[in-house]
């Protein structure tokens, strides 16, 4: 079997993992099979089972991994910033951004909520640690902005849900109006786009105190 030109300098596991992701991402979890990854990556099916068995294995390295990038690229950017707007704002675009590269991860994370849990465990202890570092760093820059009157009082908890629950649901809903309205995905990611900059105003002018 022909192997992608495109993937040609990795490993076969490699090449494996990204053309899962690839069909993942067009198909979902559910819709996607272990032939039409194998037939994207080049390979056969006996070697891509040889390599990840199943489908669910093939999809939790994936899944595992991305969480960890994203818990690492959020941390970072609370760490590194010394202003709550800096924080709020980076924070907003880099998740929002990454559920756009990712778009099959918001509809099965909800999925696994809805109708099983197997998979929450490991989400559980990839985010909890980070969660508990970036409390403590946003309890303080929460904290001097509401002392200097800036901002009125809020915990990170409601912070990051309030921003967590407008970009997941950008990430489920928007994909609906494009269809309905026939977008092209030029439109589509002018919408997203559009949204993004919405949800830093919507957050920001939602704990502004106006003078």
């Amino acid at each position: 079997m022909k192997k992608n030109p495109k993937y040609e300098s990795l490993n076969t596991r490699a090449i494996i993992l990204l053309a899962a992701e690839e069909i993942f991402a067009i198909k979902g979890y559910a819709a996607a099979t272990t032939a039409e990854i194998a037939k994207k990556a080049g390979v056969n099916n006996a070697l891509l089972h040889y390599h990840f068995q199943t489908k669910e294995n093939l999809f939790n390295h994936i899944f595992k991994q991305k969480m960890q990038d994203a818990a690492v690229s959020l941390l970072k950017i609370v760490e590194q910033n010394s202003s709550l707007e800096d924080v709020i704002r980076q924070g907003i675009e880099a998740h929002f951004d990454f559920l756009q590269n990712h778009p099959y991860l918001p509809k099965f994370v909800l999925s696994e909520i809805f109708f099983g849990n197997h998979k929450l465990s490991e989400f559980s202890e990839i985010f909890i640690p980070v969660l508990q570092k970036m409390d403590k760093k946003l309890s303080k820059l929460i904290e001097k902005d509401v002392k200097a009157k800036k901002i009125r009082p809020i915990t990170p908890l409601d912070l990051l849900l309030n921003i967590l629950s407008l970009n997941v649901l950008a990430h489920i809903a928007l994909p609906v109006f494009s269809e309905e309205l026939k977008l092209n995905k030029r439109a589509h990611n002018k919408l997203l786009n559009q949204r993004k900059k919405e949800i830093v105003t919507l957050i920001m002018n939602g704990i502004k105190i106006n003078k």
